[in-house]
């Protein structure tokens, strides 16, 4: 059975380290944006973490985003993370598995600047 253990501690987002990752044919990406104070360190407030999804074979810049969901870069709120990002695995792999030619279709080219 697929599963999805961990995500990276909060430190990590918060110095500006994105995260990608796949388990089966789910895809995600997670970028933060860290408010800071006037000495540049992180602050808790105001701190998000977007992450997007889609359905793999395919790297982010050739696949259709299929969701974008805004978490608070919190502790809190990382861990909302992982049973959204689990129902989103439960979706993906619910789905039929398509053949190599299918998946094909689906590939777009990445768009200028990507």
């Amino acid at each position: 059975m697929l599963e999805l253990r961990e995500l990276p501690a909060l430190i990590h987002f918060q110095n500006d380290n994105v995260w990608s990752a796949a388990v089966g044919r789910l895809r995600y990406w997670m970028t933060p944006h860290v408010n800071r104070d006037e000495l540049g360190e992180p602050l808790l407030e105001g701190s998000t973490l977007d992450v997007e999804v889609w359905q793999g074979p395919w790297a982010k810049e050739f696949s259709t985003i299929e969701e974008v969901r805004t978490f608070p870069l919190t502790p809190e709120g990382l861990e909302q993370v992982l049973p959204w990002l689990r129902e989103w695995l439960f979706k993906i792999e619910g789905r039929r598995v398509m053949s190599s030619e299918e998946e094909l279709t689906l590939r777009k080219e990445p768009e200028k600047g990507d």
